[in-house]
């Protein structure tokens, strides 16, 4: 925003299309990359009440409670694996440098940051930075985030390999699992977050086809 400031990006002034008028780029920034963020958080606090819960109410007896703490184990090596976080970090980077080159400065999320010099379109210091900074770091986290969905879908899989105790008399009719139900909220900002970025997308391309029938 700084560099769209001083090169007179940020308005109307230099280029026809403003960095204000790229809402996709500022929730990008400000709003989806944060969130994604703070799901650490929450993520955290879900697994930390509701793992503990399948040894508590006795689902997890004693003969498979071995079991049961190594798949968890081997999910926590898998979530920190140095592997496999270099490999998502490579994705984000190939992805973002897929869009350098020529077809850098025709990319419509991008539109701002073009200049011409001598009739020539160049992108800027500012396009530069969106590309190689902002688009793999945002990149990065939505892949760990797939990969943590993965993960969880692995666990509660094997889990359900397991001799669990279920009460099928259990008043909220899942046979004691209902606590489960709360496990969607650990994902429930990495939902928001693909939500608003995916929304002010459409809305930008929406905008351009409303701006491009009224002239």
């Amino acid at each position: 925003m700084g560099w769209a400031l001083v090169n007179e990006h940020l308005w109307a002034a230099a280029v026809s299309e403003p960095l204000f008028q790229h809402f996709g780029v500022h929730v990008r920034c400000l709003v989806a990359i944060p969130l994604l963020i703070a799901a650490e958080a929450v993520a955290e606090a879900v697994s930390r009440r509701l793992f503990p819960h399948f040894v508590a109410s006795g689902f997890v007896i004693d003969a498979t409670k071995p079991r049961f703490i190594e798949i968890l184990r081997g999910a926590a090596r898998l979530r920190d694996s140095w592997t496999a976080a270099a490999v998502m970090v490579a994705l984000a980077v190939l992805l973002a440098w897929r869009f350098t080159g020529v077809g850098a400065v025709q990319d419509d999320a991008l539109a701002w940051a073009v200049s011409r010099d001598v009739d020539l379109p160049r992108l800027g210091f500012g396009g530069w930075w969106f590309l190689c900074v902002v688009r793999p770091v945002f990149t990065f986290f939505l892949l760990q985030w797939v990969w943590r969905l993965c993960l969880a879908s692995v666990v509660f899989w094997r889990i359900t390999r397991l001799e669990l105790q279920l009460v099928p008399t259990h008043p909220d009719r899942a046979g004691g699992l209902g606590f489960l139900e709360r496990m969607p909220v650990a994902f429930s900002l990495v939902v928001l977050a693909a939500l608003v970025t995916t929304s002010f997308t459409l809305v930008r391309s929406e905008l351009d086809r409303v701006w491009q029938t009224s002239t």
